[in-house]
């Protein structure tokens, strides 16, 4: 498998059967049952996010930002969720990153960006960095934004509690 194409078909593909499964958690519920999110008085939520690519040009454009959906089966659960961005250059992802509306990022908005890098090692076999990044008006706020350290066995234990506080299994 070693085509782009064929990378992000294969990614696409388990995202699909992640949605299809009966056993499954999105990452925010995940991440909920680890870290609490704080409110910072958004006052209308789906406002949040102003992000939009085309996994497809990915094939087309030696870099590109886009909004990805991540999956992996872990412990026999599917954790799928959407990255707010992922940075690919030459078909590969380098970079993962969710985008907040606030400044102040919580140990949940951590939690939330590990495990986004995470799935994306496991499904490229390659392990990117992570960024926490505030957008407002529709523009980033670059001096606003944060690398999150991460490792695998890190983020293995971070999910494993999660799975088994959801559904008291391990």
């Amino acid at each position: 498998m070693n085509s782009c194409y064929e990378r992000i078909k294969r990614a696409l593909g388990l995202f699909e059967e992640a949605k299809n499964s009966r056993s499954k958690v999105y990452v925010t519920e995940l991440t909920r049952r680890i870290a609490s999110p704080k409110s910072h008085k958004m006052k209308e939520f789906r406002h949040q996010h102003y992000l939009w690519g085309d996994v497809w040009h990915i094939l087309q454009y030696d870099e590109y930002f886009t909004p990805f959906p991540l999956a992996a089966k872990i412990l026999g659960v599917w954790v799928y969720g959407y990255a707010d961005l992922v940075y690919f250059k030459n078909c590969t992802p380098i970079a993962v990153y969710e985008v907040k509306q606030y400044g102040k990022f919580s140990k949940y908005d951590k939690v939330q960006v590990k495990i986004y890098a995470y799935l994306t090692y496991i499904v490229f076999n390659v392990k990117p960095k992570a960024y926490l990044i505030q957008q407002r008006n529709n523009r980033f706020i670059l001096n606003n934004m944060v690398e999150v350290k991460w490792n695998t066995e890190e983020v293995e234990d971070i999910i494993h509690e999660g799975l088994r506080r959801i559904f008291g299994f391990m």
